[in-house]
């Protein structure tokens, strides 16, 4: 995010490395290459997948498109604002810049920051921030038989204090700035 710095609508740049924007891929071995997307809210089925550009999952459908350039404004690339003071001094927001939806699976913003030896994944981690408090989960990737088959899987949310039969890859994430 050091090297990124945008202007504003009026002109004028945020502090250094307080905005920036990336593509996000899951550390799942066997699917490294999945992309974290927003899908078509004009069907009220606002959701954070992952999906690879092989298979192509929903080409053409709820706003994916595999072969656009992945610039923003694009569904595949994803705002990471940093806030520095305030309320929510220390965290991040992570936001879809094609339809301005916060990561995941949620129209609210949600705060977003790297836990370390939590009580459920024993290395890096998101963990997500209800706004106005409430309980903390941990973002994460996930599939069943109809995703697999169909090539995608998804991204929640675990709010739990057991994890689910995974591995630790679908806690952890790939941030390429663009």
């Amino acid at each position: 995010m050091w090297e990124q710095n945008p202007t504003t609508t009026d002109n004028t740049p945020p502090a250094r490395g307080d905005i920036g924007y990336a593509i996000i891929k899951t550390k799942i071995s066997n699917m490294y290459n999945f992309l974290a997307y927003n899908n078509e809210i004009s069907i009220n089925n606002v959701l954070t997948y992952a999906g690879n550009s092989d298979t192509k999952p929903y080409q053409g459908q709820y706003g994916v498109d595999w072969d656009d350039n992945n610039v923003q404004p694009d569904e595949h690339v994803w705002e990471i604002k940093y806030y520095p003071t305030g309320t929510n001094a220390g965290q991040f927001s992570i936001k879809n810049t094609a339809y301005g939806y916060y990561m995941p699976n949620s129209a609210t913003t949600k705060y977003l920051s790297i836990i370390q030896n939590s009580y459920i994944i024993k290395n890096y981690a998101v963990q997500i921030l209800p706004p106005g408090g409430g309980t903390p989960g941990i973002m994460y990737t996930h599939f069943n038989s109809g995703s697999i088959n169909a090539g995608f899987g998804y991204i929640d949310e675990l709010v739990t204090n057991s994890a689910p039969n995974t591995s630790l890859d679908q806690y952890q994430f790939e941030f390429d700035f663009i």
